[in-house]
């Protein structure tokens, strides 16, 4: 079993993820597209500073990693092939995954989605279920072309932090992290992941919160203090 980082350079999913791999033992590789990330100063605006993971050159030092200009080239068909991968990891690419360049892996490429699914597909998920005062949710699934649609391997209810709004989105990918080390562990010791397909009746995309939403959540955390 062979896995292998999807990321934009510099990416701070990809750091994250890449760290945590690190730590845990687990061997992978990375192929990123595209220019450097440059969400890093939105991302620190939206975690207040408190979420930076390790420096790029860090977190993949020592590890294969190869460059392409998009993943439905022949180039990314040929590395994956030639190198083993057997699964991919979606950690912050720079485009929508084709089913092309998800059939290339044996085991296909998985996402951590931060909201349960079906019910908080799309955008700002950890937001929406913490304001319908719902428990925060992780879902790991397989790809396809849909938009938070492909299969469910598992799920697992993140311990985000509750001090303060900065202080829970800074506390949601480093759970997201911890969560892809368990669930790479069982792959690797299964030899496969099982999946199930999603229920669309009770599928719901959600939207961009909004500003005055997020308001009202750090009101919430200052009442609770």
């Amino acid at each position: 079993m062979k896995v292998v980082i999807l990321s934009k350079p510099n990416s701070y999913v990809g750091r994250e993820y890449c760290a945590a791999l690190k730590q845990a033992g687990i061997d992978f590789g990375v192929i990123t597209n595209g220019s450097p990330s440059k969400t890093g100063e939105a991302e620190k605006a939206r975690c207040g500073g408190l979420w930076e993971p390790i420096v790029w050159e860090k977190a993949v030092e020592g590890k294969k990693v190869f460059h392409v200009k998009n993943l439905k080239t022949p180039e990314f068909s040929s590395i994956v092939m030639k190198e083993g991968f057997t699964l991919g990891v979606q950690a912050g690419v720079e485009e929508i995954l084709r089913l092309e360049s998800i059939k290339v892996f044996k085991d296909g490429i998985i996402n951590f989605h931060p909201g349960k699914l079906p019910e908080y597909r799309g955008c700002s998920a950890p937001e929406w279920q913490l304001f319908e005062n719902r428990p925060v949710f992780s879902t790991c699934h397989l790809l396809d072309e849909g938009i938070d649609t492909g299969p469910i391997i598992c799920e697992k209810r993140l311990k985000v932090s509750t001090e303060d709004y900065f202080h829970f989105r800074a506390s949601i990918y480093p759970e997201s992290a911890r969560f892809l080390v368990e669930v790479l562990n069982k792959y690797i010791k299964d030899g496969c992941l099982n999946s199930v397909k999603q229920n669309d009746e009770n599928s719901q995309y959600r939207k961009y919160i909004g500003d005055s939403k997020i308001e009202q959540l750090k009101q919430r955390f200052s009442n609770r203090c």
